[in-house]
């Protein structure tokens, strides 16, 4: 074998060796170009402001959900949105004319849904200078994006909310409060609190009765809910109903815990008129001419009133309470009670109450059906009206007596009239004689004068 035959072998064995290299290379490229997370893709540059793309790497198919075929070898106006070409196209030439790294954020909409990345595009030039392709590359902010703009979302809540929220690390200093928090507590601005201590909101006597147990329950059970006492810039003291929940880590571990206050102060005020006013009308009831007494649909006795008690004959309430009513209280008609089958209707009606000691007395029951706190319950009133009837049966006597001094006096009037038509008859018979007479005188007299004037002729 001559030398130059040796340099030969050589030759060819270290252009293998280079080639084997260079395949193994181009197999760990590929590996590493399919591997990275981030889209890398490669567009040939064409005349007239074309561009093609040569080549796509795995996550630009996933996260475009395009196959290699839809892709490769098709110009950017098959791929992108017509929306999004002039500013595709303009970025690219900004990158080839001025010969740098040119980036964007692009929105852009494939088979996957709307994608939202930032873009970046580098030339690539030949040996005279030439822009023959684009290496680009784009990172994905889709869920980023979406988580932005939850938490914008979710700010705008909060800072809307008319509710005070805060939240503070496990040491129990401030991170964040809205600013409902804020002027809840008599400050102005949120900056003032951030840092501070949740003790800030609370003297001691609350922290000991209220806070203490309270973030334990939260800490235990991972939220609580109920009244906390609170305290303003200026101390002065006011009611809450809190709300907080134990906030954590993605491996579960508590990091802060967020708490949401509502000012119950008029609330406070409300339900103590509405105690007060409760207390009022049972006290007003309690004292009522009348007998009040509250019935659950099924029968039993809820509430009754000092007076319904007298007229069951009966001291004590509290052993008729959950009892049925028709026992105690209508003992003599305890089965017909038919208002308590019949719905919303009204009963007023004249019934006999027998009492416990079996004196029967008179009264006028009136139920009506009533929503109390949710639940339909009777309300009855019974009146006694034994005096009503008394008073009753003696207008009935009186009118007998007036009746028959009625029917006497009548009569004694009749015979009156009887005697005075025979009274009137005499009299009126009397006159009648007295006028014949005046006319039989009348005629004497007439018969006397002409009697004399003829005498008086025959003289």
């Amino acid at each position: 074998m001559t030398l130059k035959d040796l340099n030969q072998e050589k030759d060819e064995e270290s252009l293998k060796k280079h080639k084997e290299e260079l395949e193994l290379n181009e197999k760990h490229l590929s590996l590493i170009y399919d591997s990275v997370s981030e889209v890398i893709f490669l567009l040939a540059v064409e005349p007239d402001n074309r561009f093609r793309f040569m080549s796509v790497n795995r996550a630009f198919l996933d996260v475009t959900g395009m196959s290699r075929e839809q892709v490769v070898s098709k110009r950017i106006e098959q791929i992108f949105p017509e929306t999004a070409h002039a500013l595709v196209i303009s970025k690219y030439k900004e990158a080839i004319t001025e010969n740098k790294t040119v980036l964007w954020e692009q929105t852009s909409t494939h088979p996957t849904g709307e994608l939202v990345g930032t873009v970046t595009v580098t030339p690539v030039r030949n040996a005279e200078g030439v822009c023959t392709h684009l290496v680009g590359t784009v990172h994905d902010l889709t869920e980023q994006k979406k988580a932005e703009e939850q938490i914008r979302f979710l700010s705008s809540v909060a800072e809307q909310s008319a509710d005070g929220m805060a939240i503070a690390n496990m040491e129990g200093n401030l991170l964040f409060v809205n600013d409902a928090w804020v002027s809840m507590h008599g400050y102005e601005k949120a900056e003032e609190l951030l840092g501070q201590n949740l003790s800030v909101f609370h003297n001691e006597d609350q922290l000991k009765n209220d806070v203490e147990a309270f973030n334990r329950k939260v800490k235990e059970k991972g939220h609580n809910t109920g009244e906390v006492g609170h305290i303003r810039r200026d101390s002065t003291i006011f009611p809450t109903q809190m709300t907080s929940t134990l906030l954590r880590d993605e491996n579960g571990n508590p990091i802060a815990i967020a708490g949401v206050a509502t000012d119950i102060t008029e609330r406070k005020k409300m339900d103590e008129a509405l105690r007060i006013a409760h207390e009022n009308t049972r006290t007003i009831l309690d004292k009522a001419p009348f007998g009040v007494v509250v019935i659950s649909r099924d029968r039993k006795i809820k509430w009754i009133n000092d007076t319904a008690l007298k007229m069951a004959g009966m001291e004590n309430g509290d052993i008729m309470i959950g009892k049925n009513c028709g026992e105690y209280l209508c003992p003599a008609q305890q089965n017909e009670c038919p208002i308590l089958d019949k719905g919303k209707q009204v009963d007023n009606s004249e019934r006999i109450f027998r009492r416990k000691d079996g004196k029967e007395i008179p009264i006028i029951k009136t139920v009506a059906e009533v929503n109390m706190d949710g639940e339909d319950i009777l309300l009855e009133t019974f009146v006694d009206i034994t005096e009503r009837k008394h008073a009753e049966e003696d207008i009935q006597k009186l009118n007998d007596e007036l009746e028959q001094r009625v029917i006497e006096r009548t009569a004694e009037l009749e015979e009156k009239n009887e005697d005075l038509e025979r009274m009137l008859k005499v009299f009126v018979g009397r006159e009648v004689r007295m006028a014949e007479l005046k006319e039989q005188i009348d005629e004497l007299e007439k018969d006397v004068e002409s009697g004399k004037k003829a005498g008086d002729m025959k003289t």
